[in-house]
């Protein structure tokens, strides 16, 4: 398994989160676990602020690449920066947003370099599973590497579907009625490894892959969403596969 080291150790106890610029160290590459933030997104707010979450994977289809973020880290903007706003380079641009699985795919920008084949102490990601693969992995181990926690680990539970979750304070999702076949699918997880409370470690947390590191897969189960007292849940990516 490749692994790559953080230049900085991050910690939830201590909020310290890892905002190494990674494209100014080492190989110079981006990968899944690396600091992203959004532009200021409220210009009328004081202080103004900026959301930071973790990378995603890249994403290929034909031609086109993407990499995924966490839809709920841009609000009302699309300009995705690393490490941190407002000194961090542009690196890309959200294209296409995927409100129920709060993801995002970010067209990068040409110059920037992004491998799927390190992911620091996690591992690596090699494809997307579908809800129909993850409800037959219940009792496997999944890792999860943040920016504001490390290397995290994850025991599957089981699938939950129920209305698309968002993340505290964030407006919810407009519907009128869910149907059965298209209601949103989540994989239950019980966190081990991260120390303080949840609200806090899922902070930092949003947007990282959970990646099978039982079953050989190197399969994405989802990306990092919420946590409360008891679970951690991760949308599954059915939708994405099907595009």
């Amino acid at each position: 398994m490749a692994q790559r080291r953080r230049w900085m150790i991050p910690s939830v106890l201590e909020d310290i989160q890892d905002d190494t610029n990674y494209l100014a160290v080492g190989s110079g590459e981006l990968q899944p676990g690396v600091r992203l933030s959004s532009s200021w997104y409220d210009i009328n707010q004081s202080p103004q602020m900026a959301l930071a979450t973790t990378s995603g994977v890249l994403l290929r289809n034909g031609n086109r690449t993407r990499m995924t973020c966490a839809l709920s880290g841009w609000p009302d903007s699309n300009d995705v920066l690393h490490p941190q706003a407002p000194s961090g380079e542009l690196i890309g641009v959200v294209r296409e947003r995927y409100d129920a699985e709060d993801v995002g795919l970010v067209e990068l920008n040409p110059s920037i370099r992004f491998t799927n084949r390190k992911y620091f102490e996690a591992t690596p990601p090699r494809r997307l599973l579908t809800s129909a693969e993850t409800r037959h992995m219940r009792g496997h181990w999944y890792l999860a590497d943040g920016i504001s926690t490390g290397c995290v680990a994850m025991l599957q539970s089981g699938i939950s579907q129920e209305l698309p979750q968002r993340p505290p304070g964030h407006t919810t999702i407009p519907y009128v009625r869910w149907r059965q076949e298209t209601a949103v699918y989540s994989s239950l997880f019980a966190m081990m490894g991260a120390k303080g409370a949840k609200n806090d470690v899922a902070d930092g947390l949003c947007g990282a892959p959970t990646v099978d590191d039982s079953g050989g897969s190197n399969g994405v189960g989802g990306f990092f969403q919420l946590a409360d007292e008891q679970w951690c849940l991760a949308p599954c990516l059915d939708k994405l596969v099907a595009d």
